[in-house]
């Protein structure tokens, strides 16, 4: 989105010039104190009424950038008017053309897998007597049509699904317990430890095995 300038597409009756993109930006109703950024005015949307600040990009592997960004969307040469996207608006805004209403908004790329993952079931345990978490676990069912695979998977702290060179570890759950929050890691590299693990044990096996053979030469 920030390398192109203008953005168009076949399957869309319209053209959308990024006017300015933000990596990193905090969206709010409420106007920040002693804000000194000017930005193009935004004629449609929601975000008329928010107001924008720009943050430093973030690389904390517990922290995420919320990007953002300023468009004008033209039928032809006709303006259509400019937007307010981001990723913090949960909900998709509205471009009426040709008598059609399309939905618009700033969303993360979405990975897709042949194989389907339904929560069932989520328990959150405490300690007798007190509100501390003992444990939280997510029943699932995993449906993979390309092998005909239908399972139930019990995914709690410390034992995570591993499927398909993924693995899906339980991170956080809903207010009102009935949502639950699954962390998704995917590391080519994880065989790695194991091959070294197997390397180390030959070379102590091989260094036992030297030592042995000069012990018993030394013992004749």
């Amino acid at each position: 989105l920030e390398k192109m300038n203008r953005l168009s597409h076949p399957d869309l009756p319209f053209t959308i010039e990024v006017l300015i993109y933000f990596e990193n930006a905090y969206v709010s109703r409420d106007p920040i104190k002693n804000m000194r950024y000017t930005f193009p005015k935004i004629t449609q949307g929601i975000g008329g009424s928010l107001y924008i600040t720009p943050l430093p990009v973030v690389t904390q592997q517990d922290l995420v950038n919320m990007p953002a960004a300023i468009i004008e969307c033209f039928d032809g040469e006709k303006s259509l008017g400019t937007w307010l996207v981001s990723a913090t608006l949960g909900a998709p805004q509205h471009v009426s053309i040709g008598g059609k209403n399309l939905e618009i908004s700033l969303r993360y790329f979405r990975y897709y897998t042949d194989y389907f993952i339904t929560l069932n079931d989520f328990k959150f345990d405490r300690y007798i007597g007190t509100s501390i978490p003992k444990n939280y676990s997510s029943l699932v069912h995993l449906s993979n049509a390309s092998n005909n695979e239908e399972r139930e998977v019990l995914i709690y702290m410390n034992n995570p699904l591993r499927y398909e060179g993924k693995t899906y570890y339980q991170a956080s759950f809903g207010k009102d317990e009935t949502l639950s929050v699954l962390q998704v890691v995917e590391n080519p590299g994880w065989l790695f430890p194991y091959l070294s693990c197997i390397l180390i044990s030959f070379g102590l096996l091989w260094h036992f095995l030297l030592s042995l053979k000069r012990f018993t030469k030394r013992k004749k």
